[in-house]
């Protein structure tokens, strides 16, 4: 296991609160008056939902008044959630890593209106007027609309990605130059801090913001969270039958826009930090300057409204509106397989919310089930439709989609193939897209594109395949040579050329 060393100040830390070495005292829900009964609601919601685990905190008023963690962390009854248990939050980390731009915004090293280019050479678009006016102010609050498939895949799926493959991907997107969601805005920032900084951004944050905010349950390496006696791993399947997620986060899938794991404890730390703008615990971990900043509404997208007509744009990082009047409301969550993670606060109310789940899709209703009870109660506010039972009966109309979408995936077998299994195995590449290897499993084909792990399917009939992942199902075929060998794989995903992956000799 990787472990961060930890600094006289962050020894102090531990000394006072005890809980790096004894654990994170639970705060049960049930002894709060206000939300008293929730938590069997939620049982019934994470049964509905086939959430496994999942833990919560609630900050009032500068202190934590709940804190608890529900169900199994991973397969099998004796592991279950603790108020510690790391689990792996997605793009949360959006914000962690604004707040490092922060930092180097206090140190005089960036300028927020400065324009990307001044900190990454390399960057390139393929307008090059935009290319010269995007500054960091803007990638921060999603102004630049500069979104890749192909980087999101390289980048959070398969971790095949190299500075020159970002580069040249990234030379040839149109930016938008509207305000849209994109992880590539983060991806860059991340950048930012390794240039700016001298050390990957991984390292900035341990030291400039996790360990001075005393919180010693977040990393953002996947080693060190899946390695922990106390992790929580992404899980699929149903209540009475539970496995580990086969695509699950290793290091080299953890980037700047969604590669972090925390625990409800820490992140009712991030919450107060928050609250606090930018001191915890007498500690001053970025300027209050800086920290209303990026509370500050930087953009508008009406695209971004959810449910309850919560957000209206995004400061810093921060999706921002307002929850039934009050506000500001700020929220950001984190979803990849078998996760989910909820953070919001309401500065006005000092209200603030963390749910961490290792399920998804199921993880997303039970997180809005979750925060929203918790600020209906805290906030007074009544008479108001009883969402669970709707997201329930939704839940079970997906649920019984997906279960008859897997029943009916055919593996590819010699009784689908003109040619013989062993024929299709080995290792295919592609100078964009990296590695694609095929191997043959329990008589059929199966294969990984770098660190994930892919389907290949049968679509009718003979030799007709298609190749599928967590963002679709993409036709694929064979090129045979003369000799009867498998010489190329030829992937077909809408919006690109077809992709060649050409055999790499043995």
């Amino acid at each position: 296991m990787t472990t961060r060393p930890f600094t006289p100040a962050a020894l102090l830390i531990i000394t006072i609160t005890g809980a790096a070495m004894a654990g994170t005292p639970t705060k049960p829900f049930e002894a709060v008056p206000e939300l008293q009964g929730l938590t069997a609601r939620w049982a019934e919601g994470a049964e509905a939902f086939r959430v496994p685990g999942y833990s919560v905190a609630v900050i009032k008023d500068g202190a934590i008044i709940a804190l608890e963690g529900f169900g199994r962390r991973d397969v099998g009854d004796d592991k279950p959630v603790t108020p510690d248990s790391m689990f792996y939050i997605a793009s949360l980390t959006k914000t962690y890593t604004t707040m490092g731009v922060l930092a180097l915004v206090d140190d005089g090293k960036v300028e927020l209106d400065a324009p990307v280019k001044r900190y990454l050479p390399r960057f390139e678009l393929a307008d090059a007027d935009a290319t010269a006016s995007i500054t960091v102010r803007d990638l921060l609050c999603h102004k630049p609309g500069i979104n890749s498939f192909a980087l999101d895949f390289l980048e959070s799926y398969t971790g095949q990605i190299s500075e020159d493959r970002f580069y040249e991907w990234l030379s040839v997107i149109e930016p938008t130059m509207q305000v849209e969601y994109s992880n590539q805005h983060f991806t860059l920032a991340g950048r930012i801090i390794d240039a700016v900084s001298g050390k990957p951004w991984q390292e900035f944050l341990d030291e400039r913001i996790f360990d001075p905010a005393g919180m010693f349950r977040t990393t953002t390496y996947a080693s060190t969270m899946y390695g922990d006696a106390d992790a929580a791993f992404p899980m699929e399947g149903s209540k009475d039958a539970w496995s580990r997620c086969a695509i699950r986060k290793s290091d080299r899938v953890m980037h700047a826009a969604g590669g972090m794991g925390t625990s409800a404890a820490d992140g009712a730390r991030w919450v107060m930090l928050q609250l606090n703008n930018g001191e915890i615990g007498g500690t001053r971990v970025i300027s209050k300057e800086m920290s209303v900043e990026s509370h500050k509404l930087q953009s508008k997208d009406p695209r971004a409204r959810d449910l309850l007509d919560r957000i209206e744009g995004y400061g810093l990082a921060w999706f921002r509106g307002a929850y039934r009047g009050h506000g500001p409301y700020f929220e950001h969550n984190g979803d990849y397989v078998g996760a989910r993670a909820h953070l919001s606060f309401i500065p006005g109310s000092g209200i603030g919310v963390v749910m961490l789940a290792n399920s998804s899709p199921g993880g997303y209703a039970l997180s809005d089930i979750v925060s929203i009870d918790i600020y209906d109660r805290l906030l007074g506010e009544t008479g108001h439709p009883d969402l669970l039972p709707m997201f329930v009966n939704q839940a079970g109309r997906i649920f019984a989609r997906m279960d008859g979408d897997q029943t009916a995936r055919t593996p590819v077998t010699a009784t689908t193939l003109s040619a013989g299994l062993d024929l299709y195995v080995g290792t295919f590449t592609s100078r964009l897209w990296g590695d694609l290897s095929i191997a043959v499993e329990d008589d059929a084909l199966t294969g990984h594109i770098g660190n994930m792990p892919i389907a290949l399917v049968s679509t009718g009939g003979m030799d007709q395949i298609a190749l599928s992942t967590p963002d679709g199902t993409y036709d694929t075929s064979f090129v045979i040579s003369d000799e009867g060998s498998i010489d190329a794989v030829i992937v077909t995903i809408p919006e690109f050329d077809p992709i060649r992956f050409v055999r790499v000799p043995s």
